[in-house]
């Protein structure tokens, strides 16, 4: 069985073309895309643990400027020094202990919802060409018949179990 980090990469192969096999140098468009996504998952759990009220709103707001930041970075904004891989090393997995950590101290079946999410993204991949079909901006284009994950089913079999 391949690790969860070797499933997302096949992903990103299958959307992005052939990933690097050592460390090298994103540059600003791609690095500016990873960071929102980031940003953009972190503001989902946001509004997803917040009530609704002054908290959340001042989150969203905060979560909106870096966005913003983030969409216009320039290869000039991007560190290069050669140390960079290993903060970006540590700052990547110490996110993904972090929510792991998050989803555990909250009993969510997470190695669930996680291959649940992936196959839902799989599907977005042309069986034909083996890549992702994509807009004229770059986006994913989710194909014809494809569902979102049913991340509900994952929870409700575990409610009360």
């Amino acid at each position: 069985m391949s690790t969860h980090f070797q499933q997302v990469h096949q992903f990103n192969t299958a959307a992005r073309g052939e990933l690097p096999v050592n460390p090298a140098t994103l540059d600003a468009r791609t690095t500016g895309m990873c960071l929102n996504l980031i940003n953009e998952e972190f503001g989902e759990l946001i509004e997803a643990t917040l009530t609704d009220g002054a908290t959340l709103d001042a989150a969203k707001q905060k979560i909106d400027e870096l966005t913003h930041i983030l969409k216009n970075l320039a290869e000039e904004d991007l560190n290069r020094s050669p140390m960079k891989a290993i903060a970006q090393l540590d700052a990547c997995v110490d996110i993904e202990v972090v929510t792991l950590g998050f989803s555990a101290m909250h009993g969510l079946p997470h190695d669930e919802g996680f291959a649940e999410v992936q196959g839902s993204n799989m599907a977005k991949i042309d069986p034909e060409t083996g890549r992702c079909i994509k807009n004229e901006f770059g986006k994913i284009q989710k194909p014809e018949g494809w569902t979102p994950p049913d991340l509900a089913a994952v929870i409700l079999k575990h409610v009360g179990a």
